[in-house]
């Protein structure tokens, strides 16, 4: 899983050195994806795609930009599945659930689930996400997971 971290910042060249104190931020999001009551907290072979229309971030404003964005969820050894997002414009993140052998078996609003949990896509450094979904019962819980940063370093010119 791909992390982006990034500032921009104006420097003064003028003099024969030039110092600034670099402090990246987190423009991505580690979405986790844990289905309860199954092993491993996922269904056994299956994979989770995730698509959006967020597929990157412009390298002077930062802000995001509108393209065709797509990732086959990991399989972290702690279970369930995750996979990084990075910063959205709106709700439009979905995720299909497919059997090993292609056949959608679900397909989940991911964008819509976090946004209704309060999740701000404009914060400076963006928090990370868990969903628990009980299938049987159709629910989502969703858990909010703030980021203790920033990643900060100096740099001489």
């Amino acid at each position: 899983m791909d992390s982006l971290f990034a500032c921009t910042t104006l420097v003064n060249t003028d003099a024969e050195f030039a110092h600034e104190t670099i402090r990246l931020h987190k423009n991505f999001s580690t979405v986790s994806v844990i289905f309860k009551d199954e092993e491993n907290g996922r269904p056994a072979d299956c994979r989770l795609d995730v698509s959006g229309t967020v597929a990157g971030i412009d390298v002077q404003s930062l802000a995001p930009v509108r393209g065709r964005f797509s990732c086959m969820a990991e399989l972290p050894q702690e279970g369930g599945f995750a996979f990084r997002v990075p910063r959205q414009m709106d709700a439009d993140l979905n995720a299909a659930l497919y059997s090993h052998d292609g056949i959608l078996m679900e397909s989940y609003p991911v964008g819509w689930l976090i946004q209704q949990a309060g999740f701000d896509w404009n914060k400076t450094d963006l928090s990370d996400v868990e969903i628990m979904v009980d299938t049987p019962t159709a629910t989502f819980t969703i858990t909010v997971k703030e980021w203790d940063g920033p990643v900060s370093f100096s740099v001489t010119i």
